[in-house]
Protein backbone atom coordinates (compact mmCIF):
# COMPACT_ATOMS: atom_id res chain seq x y z
CA UNK A 1 0.00 0.00 0.00
CA UNK A 2 1.32 3.30 -0.76
CA UNK A 3 0.56 5.55 1.55
CA UNK A 4 1.30 8.22 0.12
CA UNK A 5 -1.03 7.72 -2.87
CA UNK A 6 -3.80 7.28 -0.32
CA UNK A 7 -7.45 8.82 -1.58
CA UNK A 8 -10.58 8.77 1.04
CA UNK A 9 -13.24 7.95 -1.12
CA UNK A 10 -11.69 4.53 -1.89
CA UNK A 11 -12.39 3.73 1.47
CA UNK A 12 -15.38 2.78 3.35
CA UNK A 13 -16.78 2.50 7.09
CA UNK A 14 -16.41 -1.42 8.08
CA UNK A 15 -17.21 -1.12 11.70
CA UNK A 16 -15.79 -0.21 15.52
CA UNK A 17 -15.82 -0.82 18.91
CA UNK A 18 -15.17 1.18 22.10
CA UNK A 19 -11.26 1.68 21.23
CA UNK A 20 -10.66 1.31 17.11
CA UNK A 21 -12.39 2.02 13.73
CA UNK A 22 -11.62 0.00 10.81
CA UNK A 23 -12.29 1.13 7.43
CA UNK A 24 -11.83 -1.27 3.98
CA UNK A 25 -10.61 -0.67 0.69
CA UNK A 26 -12.97 -0.44 -1.69
CA UNK A 27 -10.76 -2.79 -4.15
CA UNK A 28 -8.45 -3.74 -2.33
CA UNK A 29 -8.33 -6.68 0.15
CA UNK A 30 -6.68 -4.99 3.38
CA UNK A 31 -8.28 -2.59 5.72
CA UNK A 32 -6.80 0.31 8.42
CA UNK A 33 -7.74 0.17 11.92
CA UNK A 34 -7.68 3.61 13.52
CA UNK A 35 -7.31 4.17 17.52
CA UNK A 36 -10.48 6.35 18.70
CA UNK A 37 -10.12 9.10 21.07
CA UNK A 38 -12.89 11.49 22.69
CA UNK A 39 -13.88 14.17 20.48
CA UNK A 40 -12.90 16.57 23.46
CA UNK A 41 -9.76 15.21 24.14
CA UNK A 42 -7.10 16.96 24.07
CA UNK A 43 -3.66 15.86 21.62
CA UNK A 44 -0.84 16.46 23.16
CA UNK A 45 2.74 16.26 21.87
CA UNK A 46 3.35 13.63 25.33
CA UNK A 47 -0.19 12.03 24.20
CA UNK A 48 0.80 11.66 20.52
CA UNK A 49 4.40 10.12 21.27
CA UNK A 50 3.25 7.62 22.94
CA UNK A 51 1.01 6.28 20.66
CA UNK A 52 3.71 4.37 18.47
CA UNK A 53 4.57 2.04 21.70
CA UNK A 54 0.78 1.61 22.23
CA UNK A 55 0.32 0.24 18.54
CA UNK A 56 3.40 -1.73 19.18
CA UNK A 57 2.48 -3.18 22.44
CA UNK A 58 -0.96 -4.40 20.76
CA UNK A 59 0.84 -6.16 17.78
CA UNK A 60 3.50 -7.64 19.76
CA UNK A 61 0.31 -9.46 22.34
CA UNK A 62 -1.39 -10.37 18.95
CA UNK A 63 1.47 -12.02 17.61
CA UNK A 64 3.63 -13.77 20.87
CA UNK A 65 0.33 -14.36 23.04
CA UNK A 66 -2.57 -14.92 20.93
CA UNK A 67 -1.35 -16.50 18.00
CA UNK A 68 0.57 -19.57 19.62
CA UNK A 69 -2.94 -20.29 21.51
CA UNK A 70 -5.29 -19.78 18.45
CA UNK A 71 -2.78 -20.89 15.91
CA UNK A 72 -0.63 -18.36 13.59
CA UNK A 73 -2.94 -19.31 10.92
CA UNK A 74 -5.90 -18.14 12.71
CA UNK A 75 -4.29 -14.92 13.61
CA UNK A 76 -3.33 -11.68 12.30
CA UNK A 77 -1.17 -9.14 14.41
CA UNK A 78 -1.41 -6.41 11.34
CA UNK A 79 1.78 -3.78 10.92
CA UNK A 80 2.19 -0.22 11.78
CA UNK A 81 2.17 2.03 8.72
CA UNK A 82 2.17 5.46 8.42
CA UNK A 83 -0.89 7.88 6.48
CA UNK A 84 -0.83 11.43 6.12
CA UNK A 85 -2.82 13.03 8.34
CA UNK A 86 -5.11 14.96 5.42
CA UNK A 87 -5.81 11.56 4.40
CA UNK A 88 -6.74 10.61 8.27
CA UNK A 89 -8.94 14.22 8.53
CA UNK A 90 -10.73 13.53 5.08
CA UNK A 91 -11.60 10.14 5.76
CA UNK A 92 -13.03 11.22 9.47
CA UNK A 93 -15.49 13.35 7.46
CA UNK A 94 -16.37 10.95 4.39
CA UNK A 95 -16.92 8.26 7.33
CA UNK A 96 -18.97 10.39 9.67
CA UNK A 97 -22.62 9.87 8.23
CA UNK A 98 -21.39 6.14 7.92
CA UNK A 99 -20.91 5.82 11.78
CA UNK A 100 -23.52 4.68 14.58
CA UNK A 101 -25.10 7.83 16.26
CA UNK A 102 -24.12 6.33 19.51
CA UNK A 103 -20.54 6.60 18.46
CA UNK A 104 -19.93 10.06 17.49
CA UNK A 105 -18.69 11.00 21.07
CA UNK A 106 -15.22 9.90 19.55
CA UNK A 107 -13.37 10.44 16.04
CA UNK A 108 -10.76 8.24 14.68
CA UNK A 109 -6.93 9.43 15.26
CA UNK A 110 -6.39 12.19 12.85
CA UNK A 111 -3.18 13.73 14.81
CA UNK A 112 -0.37 10.78 14.70
CA UNK A 113 -0.13 9.97 11.54
CA UNK A 114 -0.08 5.97 12.28
CA UNK A 115 -2.96 3.23 11.75
CA UNK A 116 -2.62 -0.27 11.60
CA UNK A 117 -2.82 -2.40 8.38
CA UNK A 118 -4.65 -5.91 8.39
CA UNK A 119 -6.07 -7.94 5.94
CA UNK A 120 -9.71 -7.95 4.64
CA UNK A 121 -11.14 -10.92 6.10
CA UNK A 122 -14.49 -10.07 4.84
CA UNK A 123 -13.11 -11.00 1.48
CA UNK A 124 -10.81 -13.93 0.53
CA UNK A 125 -7.09 -12.89 0.04
CA UNK A 126 -5.54 -13.64 -3.31
CA UNK A 127 -4.38 -17.25 -3.43
CA UNK A 128 -6.52 -18.57 -0.58
CA UNK A 129 -7.74 -21.91 -1.28
CA UNK A 130 -10.90 -23.53 1.50
CA UNK A 131 -11.13 -26.85 1.98
CA UNK A 132 -14.49 -28.63 1.67
CA UNK A 133 -15.48 -29.61 5.22
CA UNK A 134 -17.91 -32.57 5.80
CA UNK A 135 -21.35 -31.70 6.34
CA UNK A 136 -22.98 -31.76 9.82
CA UNK A 137 -23.78 -35.13 10.76
CA UNK A 138 -27.11 -35.36 13.20
CA UNK A 139 -25.57 -37.66 15.92
CA UNK A 140 -26.69 -35.50 18.50
CA UNK A 141 -30.30 -35.88 17.88
CA UNK A 142 -30.47 -38.78 15.53
CA UNK A 143 -32.35 -38.67 12.31
CA UNK A 144 -35.36 -37.50 12.04
CA UNK A 145 -38.46 -39.74 11.90
CA UNK A 146 -39.49 -39.40 8.46
CA UNK A 147 -35.87 -41.17 7.14
CA UNK A 148 -35.15 -43.09 10.48
CA UNK A 149 -34.28 -47.21 9.10
CA UNK A 150 -34.30 -45.71 5.48
CA UNK A 151 -30.99 -45.64 2.63
CA UNK A 152 -30.39 -42.21 2.08
CA UNK A 153 -28.77 -41.54 -1.44
CA UNK A 154 -27.31 -37.94 -1.57
CA UNK A 155 -28.23 -36.73 -5.15
CA UNK A 156 -24.97 -35.99 -7.39
CA UNK A 157 -23.81 -31.54 -6.47
CA UNK A 158 -24.41 -29.15 -9.46
CA UNK A 159 -21.46 -28.26 -11.51
CA UNK A 160 -19.53 -25.42 -9.34
CA UNK A 161 -20.13 -22.01 -10.85
CA UNK A 162 -17.31 -20.31 -12.18
CA UNK A 163 -15.05 -18.71 -9.42
CA UNK A 164 -16.08 -14.77 -10.22
CA UNK A 165 -19.78 -16.06 -9.68
CA UNK A 166 -19.31 -17.74 -5.86
CA UNK A 167 -20.31 -15.39 -3.67
CA UNK A 168 -17.54 -15.14 -0.44
CA UNK A 169 -19.57 -14.60 3.26
CA UNK A 170 -17.74 -13.76 6.13
CA UNK A 171 -19.66 -14.78 9.58
CA UNK A 172 -18.01 -12.21 12.50
CA UNK A 173 -18.66 -13.24 15.83
CA UNK A 174 -17.87 -11.58 19.22
CA UNK A 175 -18.06 -14.05 21.99
CA UNK A 176 -17.25 -12.19 24.60
CA UNK A 177 -15.37 -13.43 27.68
CA UNK A 178 -16.23 -16.90 28.04
CA UNK A 179 -15.00 -18.01 31.86
CA UNK A 180 -16.32 -17.45 35.15
CA UNK A 181 -13.50 -15.84 37.66
CA UNK A 182 -12.03 -18.66 39.98
CA UNK A 183 -10.14 -16.34 42.11
CA UNK A 184 -10.93 -16.14 46.02
CA UNK A 185 -10.90 -12.41 46.08
CA UNK A 186 -14.46 -12.29 44.07
CA UNK A 187 -16.79 -11.17 46.75
CA UNK A 188 -20.10 -11.30 44.93
CA UNK A 189 -20.86 -15.38 44.97
CA UNK A 190 -23.11 -14.07 42.23
CA UNK A 191 -19.70 -13.22 40.14
CA UNK A 192 -19.08 -16.91 40.43
CA UNK A 193 -22.14 -18.17 38.88
CA UNK A 194 -23.36 -15.56 35.94
CA UNK A 195 -20.83 -14.60 33.41
CA UNK A 196 -20.20 -10.48 33.10
CA UNK A 197 -21.91 -10.56 29.60
CA UNK A 198 -24.94 -11.66 30.76
CA UNK A 199 -24.36 -9.55 34.16
CA UNK A 200 -23.47 -6.04 32.18
CA UNK A 201 -27.08 -6.77 29.89
CA UNK A 202 -28.94 -5.14 32.22
CA UNK A 203 -26.36 -2.25 32.76
CA UNK A 204 -26.56 -1.56 28.88
CA UNK A 205 -30.41 -1.95 28.92
CA UNK A 206 -30.61 0.88 32.19
CA UNK A 207 -28.20 3.00 30.77
CA UNK A 208 -29.72 3.04 27.24
CA UNK A 209 -27.27 1.29 25.37
CA UNK A 210 -29.47 -1.33 24.00
CA UNK A 211 -33.40 -2.11 24.01
CA UNK A 212 -33.50 -5.51 25.04
CA UNK A 213 -31.69 -8.06 27.24
CA UNK A 214 -29.96 -10.91 25.06
CA UNK A 215 -30.69 -14.57 25.56
CA UNK A 216 -26.77 -14.85 24.30
CA UNK A 217 -24.10 -15.98 27.14
CA UNK A 218 -21.22 -16.63 26.21
CA UNK A 219 -20.54 -20.32 28.42
CA UNK A 220 -23.38 -21.47 25.90
CA UNK A 221 -20.74 -21.08 23.14
CA UNK A 222 -18.07 -22.18 24.78
CA UNK A 223 -19.35 -25.65 26.35
CA UNK A 224 -18.77 -27.54 23.45
CA UNK A 225 -22.13 -29.28 23.76
CA UNK A 226 -23.85 -28.47 20.40
CA UNK A 227 -27.64 -27.52 21.22
CA UNK A 228 -25.76 -24.88 23.96
CA UNK A 229 -24.02 -23.62 20.85
CA UNK A 230 -26.91 -23.88 18.57
CA UNK A 231 -28.84 -21.53 20.89
CA UNK A 232 -26.19 -19.35 21.72
CA UNK A 233 -25.87 -18.34 18.14
CA UNK A 234 -29.83 -18.22 17.81
CA UNK A 235 -29.74 -15.88 20.06
CA UNK A 236 -27.01 -13.55 18.47
CA UNK A 237 -28.59 -13.79 15.45
CA UNK A 238 -32.09 -12.34 17.18
CA UNK A 239 -30.48 -9.34 19.17
CA UNK A 240 -26.87 -9.24 17.92
CA UNK A 241 -25.51 -5.96 19.66
CA UNK A 242 -22.40 -5.80 17.56
CA UNK A 243 -21.77 -9.01 18.55
CA UNK A 244 -22.95 -10.90 15.42
CA UNK A 245 -22.59 -9.98 11.41
CA UNK A 246 -22.64 -11.21 8.41
CA UNK A 247 -20.92 -10.04 5.22
CA UNK A 248 -21.58 -10.86 1.66
CA UNK A 249 -18.53 -10.26 -0.49
CA UNK A 250 -17.32 -7.50 1.63
CA UNK A 251 -20.71 -5.24 2.27
CA UNK A 252 -22.45 -6.02 5.53
CA UNK A 253 -25.65 -8.00 4.92
CA UNK A 254 -26.79 -8.57 8.11
CA UNK A 255 -25.93 -7.09 11.69
CA UNK A 256 -25.76 -3.53 13.92
CA UNK A 257 -24.25 -0.76 13.27
CA UNK A 258 -25.79 0.80 16.04
CA UNK A 259 -26.69 -1.44 19.62
CA UNK A 260 -29.64 1.16 20.31
CA UNK A 261 -31.24 0.67 16.38
CA UNK A 262 -30.76 -3.31 15.88
CA UNK A 263 -33.16 -4.37 13.90
CA UNK A 264 -32.64 -8.25 12.80
CA UNK A 265 -34.40 -9.21 9.99
CA UNK A 266 -34.00 -12.96 9.68
CA UNK A 267 -36.05 -12.88 6.19
CA UNK A 268 -33.26 -10.50 4.92
CA UNK A 269 -30.55 -13.17 5.53
CA UNK A 270 -32.23 -15.93 4.85
CA UNK A 271 -32.84 -14.08 1.30
CA UNK A 272 -29.05 -14.47 0.64
CA UNK A 273 -28.46 -17.92 1.89
CA UNK A 274 -31.48 -19.52 0.19
CA UNK A 275 -29.60 -20.74 -2.89
CA UNK A 276 -26.75 -22.19 -0.28
CA UNK A 277 -29.37 -24.56 1.26
CA UNK A 278 -32.00 -25.45 -1.44
CA UNK A 279 -35.35 -26.88 -0.32
CA UNK A 280 -36.29 -30.39 -1.83
CA UNK A 281 -38.70 -30.75 -4.01
CA UNK A 282 -42.18 -30.22 -2.72
CA UNK A 283 -44.27 -32.88 -2.98
CA UNK A 284 -47.95 -32.03 -4.84
CA UNK A 285 -46.47 -29.01 -6.14
CA UNK A 286 -48.30 -29.96 -9.26
CA UNK A 287 -51.61 -28.98 -7.71
CA UNK A 288 -50.53 -25.98 -5.37
CA UNK A 289 -51.60 -23.56 -7.97
CA UNK A 290 -55.36 -25.38 -8.58
CA UNK A 291 -55.86 -24.66 -5.15
CA UNK A 292 -57.81 -21.47 -4.40
CA UNK A 293 -55.88 -18.02 -4.08
CA UNK A 294 -56.59 -17.78 -0.17
CA UNK A 295 -54.80 -21.63 0.41
CA UNK A 296 -52.59 -20.54 -1.94
CA UNK A 297 -51.09 -17.63 -0.35
CA UNK A 298 -51.19 -19.51 2.92
CA UNK A 299 -49.18 -22.09 1.72
CA UNK A 300 -46.61 -19.63 0.43
CA UNK A 301 -46.52 -18.18 3.50
CA UNK A 302 -45.71 -21.13 4.91
CA UNK A 303 -43.02 -22.08 2.67
CA UNK A 304 -41.62 -18.84 3.01
CA UNK A 305 -41.31 -19.57 6.57
CA UNK A 306 -39.69 -22.86 6.13
CA UNK A 307 -37.34 -21.44 3.65
CA UNK A 308 -36.36 -18.94 5.93
CA UNK A 309 -35.29 -21.65 9.19
CA UNK A 310 -34.12 -24.06 6.44
CA UNK A 311 -31.62 -21.09 5.41
CA UNK A 312 -31.05 -19.72 9.04
CA UNK A 313 -30.87 -23.16 10.55
CA UNK A 314 -28.30 -24.33 7.77
CA UNK A 315 -25.85 -21.34 8.87
CA UNK A 316 -26.31 -22.09 12.42
CA UNK A 317 -25.28 -26.02 11.58
CA UNK A 318 -22.56 -24.83 9.44
CA UNK A 319 -21.22 -22.37 12.35
CA UNK A 320 -21.39 -25.14 15.18
CA UNK A 321 -19.47 -27.79 13.14
CA UNK A 322 -16.76 -25.36 12.16
CA UNK A 323 -16.54 -24.23 15.79
CA UNK A 324 -16.45 -28.31 16.91
CA UNK A 325 -14.18 -29.81 14.18
CA UNK A 326 -10.90 -29.69 15.61
CA UNK A 327 -8.26 -28.05 13.89
CA UNK A 328 -5.35 -30.07 14.80
CA UNK A 329 -1.70 -29.37 15.34
CA UNK A 330 -0.08 -27.17 17.68
CA UNK A 331 -2.01 -23.98 18.20
CA UNK A 332 -5.13 -25.80 17.55
CA UNK A 333 -7.99 -24.71 19.61
CA UNK A 334 -9.88 -28.01 21.37
CA UNK A 335 -13.18 -27.12 22.62
CA UNK A 336 -13.88 -28.67 26.23
CA UNK A 337 -17.39 -29.66 26.58
CA UNK A 338 -19.14 -28.65 29.67
CA UNK A 339 -22.85 -28.32 31.22
CA UNK A 340 -22.58 -31.49 33.43
CA UNK A 341 -25.08 -31.26 36.60
CA UNK A 342 -23.50 -30.73 40.06
CA UNK A 343 -23.27 -26.90 39.83
CA UNK A 344 -23.80 -24.45 42.28
CA UNK A 345 -27.16 -23.49 42.80
CA UNK A 346 -28.40 -20.32 40.67
CA UNK A 347 -28.59 -16.90 42.56
CA UNK A 348 -31.90 -15.27 44.04
CA UNK A 349 -30.71 -11.36 43.23
CA UNK A 350 -32.34 -11.88 39.21
CA UNK A 351 -35.55 -12.84 39.82
CA UNK A 352 -37.54 -13.70 37.03
CA UNK A 353 -34.68 -13.78 34.63
CA UNK A 354 -32.63 -16.80 33.09
CA UNK A 355 -28.90 -17.26 34.61
CA UNK A 356 -26.17 -19.63 33.70
CA UNK A 357 -24.72 -21.69 36.40
CA UNK A 358 -21.13 -22.36 36.64
CA UNK A 359 -21.42 -25.12 33.87
CA UNK A 360 -23.79 -22.65 31.92
CA UNK A 361 -27.33 -24.68 32.38
CA UNK A 362 -30.22 -22.15 31.91
CA UNK A 363 -32.16 -21.56 35.31
CA UNK A 364 -35.61 -19.90 35.28
CA UNK A 365 -35.81 -18.20 38.00
CA UNK A 366 -39.62 -18.28 40.24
Amino acid sequence: MDASGLLADEWNYLGEGNRNLVVAHREGKEVLKFLKFPVNAAHGNKMLGALPAVLDSTIMYTGSIMAPLLGKNFVHAGEVVSVPRSFARSLAVQIESARPESRHDSRLDEWSGLAVRLPNLTRLQSGTTLPTPAPPTPTQHGPSPATRGQQLTPSPPPPPPPPSEIPTFCIEIKPKCGFLPGATSVVNPLKRRVCRYCMQQYLKVANGKCRQVSDYCPLDLYSGDGSRMSFAIRSLMKNSQNNFRVFKNGTLIFGCRDEQECPCDLGALAHHLRPLFPPPPAPGAAHAEAAAPARRHQRRRRQRRAETERAVGGLVGLIVHALLSPLGGPGGVDVVGGGGAGGPPPSPDLPGQPVRTQQGARVQRR
